[in-house]
């Protein structure tokens, strides 16, 4: 009987087992990165003509925020105010917490003060809640000031400007927020 008779070659196993793990690795990471590039941002121009019209409007939701006695903060020229979109004070957002958009996408449209409307998609597994909107709202403000030759921004500070609502409108099973935006008086 030869020597390797009646004995297991181990060497073939450990390299169909090791050439099964790296292939397993190498999908889980095409995987991971393919999913990762799907739910990043997108930043594009948008014909905002398309989407604005009343029978597309689905609700208007406020963004104003508290005084130093947990008021509605009301300016002294008039107006209520809204959250700045640099640094917006999420502590003082009224209803912050609360749920205003079911939808997992959503696409913000920005028009002010750039002289394009701009649109960024925005990805949430479990809705938006007003604090988390704030959130996306001033992070696509941040990156559309960064490059504010490509969108047409005129000379306004980001620090200049508050949110003061969205309005939400359905077209085509998506979901628009036109963003609400105005200097601080």
């Amino acid at each position: 009987m030869p020597p390797s008779a009646g004995k297991h070659n181990i060497q073939e196993p450990l390299t169909t087992i090791m050439t099964k793990k790296v292939l397993f690795i190498i999908i889980t990471l095409m995987t991971i990165l393919a999913c990762k590039e799907e739910a990043s941002n997108k930043i594009y121009v948008l014909d905002k003509s398309e989407i604005d019209h009343i029978k597309y409007l689905k609700s208007a939701i406020p963004f104003q925020r508290m005084d130093e006695n947990g008021e509605r903060y009301i300016r002294k020229k008039g107006g209520v105010g809204g959250m700045n979109l640099q640094e917006p004070q999420l502590d003082k957002l009224i209803e912050c917490n609360s749920p205003v958009i079911d939808d997992v996408k959503a696409i913000l449209v920005m028009d002010f003060p750039s002289k394009k409307s701009i649109a960024y998609e925005i990805y949430n597994e479990k809705g938006f809640t007003k604090k988390e909107l704030v959130t996306e709202i001033s992070k696509a403000y941040s990156i559309i000031y960064g490059e504010k030759e490509k969108y047409e921004i005129s000379l306004h500070n980001l620090s200049d400007l508050e949110l003061c609502g969205i309005l939400e409108y359905q077209k085509d099973n998506l979901t628009y927020l036109v963003t609400r935006v105005e200097l601080i008086k």
